[in-house]
């Protein structure tokens, strides 16, 4: 039951990232690694990393737990059960941008 809800987790968190982006070029990608919170306002998504690990949550509901690692401009999320998503992304100051199927989501450093 345990992995399951994991597994629902990790696949809502990406659905809502899929439908939530919007349509923007790829960008070159890169830029460190994300540390602090980051979130996007208008879906209400947040982003907290810290060392390797990150948390995800949508209107303060807790989404999932995962690690994480920065690779060739893209962000690498494994969750427990060893699932990952590799996403491009690009850190500019405050501003952490991913990209997922061609579309950008941007999200703002708390």
């Amino acid at each position: 039951m345990k992995n399951f809800l994991r597994t629902a987790g990790i696949i809502t968190l990406l659905v809502v990232i899929g439908f939530s982006m919007a349509a923007c070029g790829g960008g070159s990608g890169g830029g460190g690694k994300p540390s602090g919170t980051y979130e996007n306002k208008d879906w209400q998504i947040a982003y907290t990393f810290s060392g390797n690990k990150v948390t995800a949550t949508m209107a303060g509901e807790h989404l999932l737990d995962a690690t994480f690692a920065v690779k060739d401009g893209k962000i690498i999320f494994t969750s427990s059960d060893g699932k990952t998503e590799e996403l491009p992304y690009s850190l500019n100051g405050n501003e952490l941008k991913i990209t997922r199927s061609g579309m950008e989501m941007v999200f703002t450093k708390k």
